[in-house]
């Protein structure tokens, strides 16, 4: 099977055979979890199986008390930020994905100098598609940014975050890796902030992703 990747401006390139783009999964076997770049594919192409190495930050301990604001509808694109994208093209289907399931609250920012360096954001937990515990007062955090050596930038507005869904939920869910950041983390971050590690879910040479949960108090 051959997938068109991209294009470049002197020929049709990127093609390559059994590559799943979703899910960057070459010859059915090697999972990569990094975004595809240009050398992704040339070393692919050369006959090369790229090396992909954990990103493992520095993770300051010392929290930020900036300016905590709500994600919704009309500031979304402030959490993009922390992607290093000036605009989300993705954002609109969020916002909809949001509002069907009747949420005005993505989840919450943290600010500082009017530029967005941390946030935490949820969704319901029966309308998530990975194999967690679900119920109806059971919430899931999908992702919490960002924090550098010196500061932490995530407990704020996932305090925040958590201090929301108690009037709705009565227990919130995570993932998370047992020392990087992908998709959270690392998992002391979550242990300081009162979550229980309930086991490791998935593991192999990029991740050890830990499920934590933790019963919300209104």
């Amino acid at each position: 099977m051959q997938i068109l990747i991209g294009w470049r401006k002197d020929c049709k390139i990127l093609l390559y055979k059994n590559l799943n783009i979703k899910a960057r999964i070459i010859d059915d076997t090697r999972r990569f979890y990094s975004p595809i770049s240009d050398n992704f594919i040339q070393e692919l192409m050369s006959g090369k199986i790229p090396i992909e190495k954990p990103y493992l930050p520095q993770l300051g301990e010392n929290i930020y008390y900036g300016k905590i604001e709500p994600i919704n509808k009309e500031n979304y694109e402030l959490a993009s930020l922390c992607t290093g994208r000036t605009k989300c093209k993705g954002c609109n289907s969020k916002i909809k994905m949001y509002q069907d399931n009747l949420e005005d609250i993505f989840g919450f920012v943290n600010i500082k100098d009017n530029e967005v360096v941390g946030g935490a954001e949820f969704f319901p937990s029966i309308k998530v598609p990975y194999n967690i515990p679900k119920a109806k007062d059971i919430a899931f955090i999908t992702c919490v940014y960002s924090s550098d050596e010196y500061f932490d930038y995530k407990t704020k507005p996932l305090e925040e975050l958590e201090k929301y869904l108690s009037k709705k939920y009565t227990k919130v869910i995570v993932i998370s890796d047992e020392k990087g950041v992908f998709p959270n983390g690392d998992l002391d971050f979550f242990k300081r902030n009162g979550y229980i590690d309930e086991k490791v879910i998935f593991e192999d040479a990029y991740c050890k992703l830990h499920l934590l949960w933790k019963k919300l108090v209104k």
